[in-house]
C-alpha cells in the first residue's frame, strides 16, 4: 500500500525544485503559486492515476502557468 503523505511531499518538493523562483531549474513560480497548483492538481486527479513523476510534474506546470497568468491579468486591469 502506498504512503501518500509522504509520495505528496515529495511530489511537492519535486515539482518546487524545479519551479521555484527561490532555487528552481526553471524559476517560473512563487511557493504560494506552486503549493495552490499541487492541491489543484490533486483535488482534480484520481489518487491511483498518479505517478508523481515527470509526465505530472508538467501537468501542474500547466496549471502554474494558467495561475501566473491569471495574476498577469488582474494586476494589469
Amino acid at each position: 500500500m502506498k504512503d501518500y503523505s509522504i509520495l505528496i511531499h515529495k511530489f511537492y518538493n519535486y515539482v518546487s525544485d524545479f519551479y521555484s523562483k527561490k532555487y528552481g531549474i526553471y524559476p517560473i513560480a512563487s511557493e504560494a503559486v506552486i503549493q495552490l497548483s499541487v492541491n489543484r492538481y490533486l483535488e482534480t486527479t484520481p489518487l491511483r492515476k498518479i505517478e508523481f513523476d515527470s509526465v505530472d510534474r508538467e501537468k501542474v506546470k500547466d496549471i502554474i502557468e494558467k495561475y501566473i497568468s491569471i495574476g498577469k491579468t488582474l494586476t494589469t486591469k
